[in-house]
């Protein structure tokens, strides 16, 4: 019982400190984005800027709750030996 115990406390720890860090992580992205729409963006266009950049994350949030959520076919191996994961992955990447 007092392995579960000191077992459930480590993940409770290792969660809080991963959202953290995945907190911080994601608003210093935020932050840069949001700074380089000020700067380029005329001050006519701020407003629509600032709309579109809203949407634009809103839309990644579903997008990556969508993966989160699905199930974990996705990520075995296919008959190739790749992952379907990994694809989509080079797929959205490949227009960069």
């Amino acid at each position: 019982m007092l392995m579960v115990m000191q077992a459930k406390s480590l993940a409770i720890a290792f969660a809080v400190v991963s959202f953290y860090i995945l907190d911080f992580a994601l608003n210093g992205l935020q932050a840069s984005l949001r700074n380089l729409l000020l700067d380029i963006t005329p001050p006519g266009q701020l407003n629509a800027g600032n709309a579109w950049h809203g949407r634009m994350t809103n839309a990644g949030n579903i997008v990556g709750y969508g993966f989160g959520t699905s199930s974990n076919s996705l990520f075995k191996p296919t008959n190739h030996g790749t992952f379907i994961i990994q694809g989509s992955y080079l797929w959205l990447n490949y227009p960069l």
